[in-house]
């Protein structure tokens, strides 16, 4: 089931390098990582980094328009050339998934009403945003939830310019995805490479709560272990962050 998410993961960590002047450092054979351009060294100024910003908006469109869920790393994605990267971007999405739509009408909604019925939307009854379902009721929750999620995006954007790039992804889709609880685990593919490229190791919890949402959604016990295993990532995620802010402050 996660072959699609495969694809377009690949195609956002393409995007996510592209972005952060990795693949024209010589990622693979070149130690970027100690360089900084990963970690947060800037890429040179110029019609280098503009045409290095529209290529990724090209793969970042191809990843949206493969799994819309790529898009959730957009905020993170701001930084160089914004105009032109969203620019490139909008135009590969339109080039890729409009014929698309126009051959296939209403069959382009595909699966989407079944995985809604899935995951309980239908009904109200979903383990989707267990974390602030911990103490309010489904509907609050949802609420809550979307704007933690509208929150956590507007944080990114604020901080594109002192994150380094791959790291605000990271964070804007690990804590999309702490916060959304989705019931499909692949969902968090996208997040392992952004997660370790971007030091943020603590993110890998992130996965591997939703392996135990997975395993249990539809179950008597889906609700109540969603809610344990977001609150456990979210405890770890929260606990490493302050940490490393503890440790990075002057003494």
């Amino acid at each position: 089931n996660a072959h699609v998410d495969e694809l377009s993961a690949a195609l956002l960590l393409g995007a996510s390098l592209l972005g952060a002047g990795a693949l024209g450092a010589g990622v693979l054979g070149s130690g970027v990582l100690g360089s900084g351009v990963l970690a947060g060294g800037r890429p040179a100024d110029g019609p280098r980094e503009g045409r290095r910003a529209a290529s990724s908006g090209v793969l970042f469109g191809l990843a949206v328009a493969t799994k819309l869920i790529p898009a959730v790393a957009l905020p993170g994605m701001l930084r160089n050339r914004p105009w032109r990267f969203g620019a490139a971007a909008l135009a590969a999405f339109v080039a890729a998934y409009v014929p698309y739509v126009i051959a296939s009408g209403p069959a382009v909604i595909g699966y989407l009403p079944g995985y809604l019925s899935e995951e309980g939307d239908a009904s109200g009854d979903t383990s989707r945003f267990a974390l602030p379902g911990i103490l309010l009721p489904p509907f609050a929750a949802r609420v809550v939830g979307l704007a933690g999620v509208l929150a956590v995006w507007l944080w990114v954007w604020a901080k594109r310019r002192v994150l380094p790039p791959i790291t605000a992804q990271a964070l804007a889709v690990g804590w999309t995805l702490l916060i959304v609880c989705p019931s499909y685990a692949w969902y968090a593919l996208m997040l392992i490479p952004l997660a370790v490229l971007g030091r943020r190791p603590e993110l890998l919890v992130v996965p591997l709560a939703l392996e135990a949402v997975t395993a249990t959604v539809g179950t008597d016990a889906g609700a109540p272990v969603a809610k344990v295993s977001m609150a456990v990532a979210a405890l770890v995620v929260l606990a490493v962050g302050f940490r490393r802010a503890r440790s990075a402050r002057p003494t």
